[in-house]
């Protein structure tokens, strides 16, 4: 295939275009993994424009690492692209180039970061927020002082009041603890509003009915895990910092249907990273 010939492009990387692009930035939404190279292996203009961000604040590694379509077509490629890139960048600048808000986020996440939180926000798009409803009115139960009952969660979603407890059932009601197990241990409210918890709880009762990791995303994981064995003082901390900005990403590793394949995430030097930093396991 003639390397300058245009690829089809995901809808992120297109969202990523601007009006004053660089021909690099260009390459990286349509071109090919061989345009690509090209350019950064022989234009010495596009290894400047690297860190020349467009009309809309997107440097090209940015539409590089979301586009899945040209990702997805050789991963062994894009994984050599893709460090080509952090190379000439410096290891450090490269993970700390934040993502700028767009349409469809406005998280500010690094490059490859960018991509696993668009896969665990892509899980949670079903999520019930009626379900923080019932979360809050169970958690109320603990600090009820009379025999009033919890209210009622009907399935159209309004709390509706419920009739007096007898004064046993208000008891046993007083007595229990409330546990949302998603990373650990979690039994009090401090850890219900960590800094890492999602602002919307109702996301955090969600259980998609299937959980799969697309190779996209198995791709980030990879090189963030590269990054953190290759380069662990000019980046490990700004991974796993940025990686904690991503709610929920343990609770969807752990809810990947292939056992196979998430004992394979879960032995990757990013999620062993993860799972030992406070900061991500509340």
């Amino acid at each position: 295939r003639d390397p300058t010939s245009p690829s089809e492009s995901s809808d992120d990387a297109l969202e990523d275009v601007g009006s004053d692009d660089t021909e690099l930035h260009r390459a990286c939404a349509f071109g090919t993994l061989a345009h690509i190279r090209h350019l950064l292996l022989n234009d010495e203009q596009s290894i400047n424009d690297l860190n020349t961000p467009n009309s809309k604040g997107i440097l090209p590694i940015h539409i590089f690492t979301a586009n899945g379509a040209i990702v997805t077509s050789n991963l062994l490629e894009a994984e050599e692209v893709a460090l080509l890139m952090v190379q000439l960048m410096g290891p450090e600048k490269a993970i700390q180039s934040l993502h700028p808000p767009t349409s469809h986020d406005s998280s500010g996440w690094s490059p490859f970061v960018y991509v696993i939180g668009q896969w665990v926000h892509n899980l949670h798009k079903d999520a019930n927020p009626h379900a923080s409803l019932l979360l809050n009115a169970v958690r109320g139960t603990m600090i009820k002082t009379n025999n009033e009952p919890p209210p009622e969660i009907r399935s159209d979603g309004i709390v509706h009041a419920a009739l007096p407890l007898s004064r046993e059932q208000s008891q046993i009601v007083r007595s229990r603890k409330i546990a949302i197990p998603l990373f650990g241990s979690a039994l009090n409210e401090r850890a219900l509003v960590s800094s890492t918890f999602v602002a919307d709880r109702f996301k955090s009762l969600h259980v998609p009915p299937s959980v799969e990791i697309p190779d996209h995303v198995k791709w980030a994981v990879h090189i963030l895990s590269r990054l953190i064995n290759e380069h662990p003082d000019e980046t490990r901390e700004s991974i796993l910092t940025n990686i904690a900005s991503v709610p929920l990403f343990l609770k969807c590793v752990f809810l990947i249907n292939d056992a196979d394949e998430m004992t394979r995430l879960l032995n990757t030097s990013l999620v062993k990273n993860v799972v030992i930093d406070k900061r991500s396991i509340n």
